[in-house]
């Protein structure tokens, strides 16, 4: 924590749905859990935590930006 203070913005749930990924020449079903952020509230980093529902969340990989918003891969923590 770097001792900001919390602050809320939106965030859209990007169909979390089960996705097949391919591992050493199997088919691994696999929870991707992405969250869509718009540009407009601030920038958006891998690495950063943000809690939605009571759980605390932190993002991994970005997965896509165009001129609106930005989705990220998030894990629970």
């Amino acid at each position: 924590m770097d001792g900001a203070t919390p602050y809320n913005r939106l965030v859209s749930l990007d169909d979390n749905g089960s996705e097949i990924a391919a591992s050493s020449n199997e088919y691994v079903p696999e929870l991707i859990m992405r969250a869509e952020f718009l540009l407009t509230e601030g920038d958006v980093n891998s690495g950063d935590v943000f809690t939605i529902n009571g759980a605390e969340c932190r993002l991994t990989q970005r997965v896509s930006t165009d001129s609106v918003c930005v989705t990220y891969i998030y894990i629970q923590l």
